[in-house]
């Protein structure tokens, strides 16, 4: 199927291994990305999203160090292959600082430590857990 889509000039990327370790320790976070690299190459696509959607509370260290692990990942890729790419789906608003269903994430930096930082911009509303609204993200 992989080999199909890039006969069509379709780009196929994976998501991550579990497990990705928001930690300061550069070489917890080597060991994961290793793994990252052996998926990509193994596998024959072209690289992989970030789609992490935990909480993250404001000012907690591991705002950074996802944009640390991003940004080491996509290194990791390029100095084996500049065509593979890095992505980071983010959530629809930046919402308030505790950010969209506690996601106090740095978008910012996370667009500028990957190639694509896609908006999940869907028709329904993301995860409300203090109010029940029924309507889409982007109404009309």
């Amino acid at each position: 199927m992989i080999c199909k889509a890039h006969e069509n000039g379709v780009r196929v990327v994976a998501r991550p291994p579990k497990n990705m370790p928001l930690s300061g320790d550069k070489s917890v976070r080597a060991a994961w990305i290793a793994k990252v690299v052996d998926l990509v190459k193994e596998n024959f696509v072209d690289g992989i999203t970030f789609d992490y959607e935990s909480p993250i509370p404001p000012f907690s260290p591991k705002a950074q160090y996802y944009v640390d692990i991003v940004n080491e990942t996509n290194q990791a890729l390029k100095a084996i292959n500049k065509g593979y790419q890095v992505s980071v789906c983010a959530a629809w608003s930046p919402g308030t600082p505790s950010g969209i269903d506690g996601r106090a994430y740095d978008y910012l930096g996370l667009a500028e430590a990957s190639d694509f930082l896609y908006v999940m911009q869907y028709d329904v509303r993301s995860q409300i857990f203090d109010q029940c609204v029924a309507s889409a993200n982007c109404p009309i």
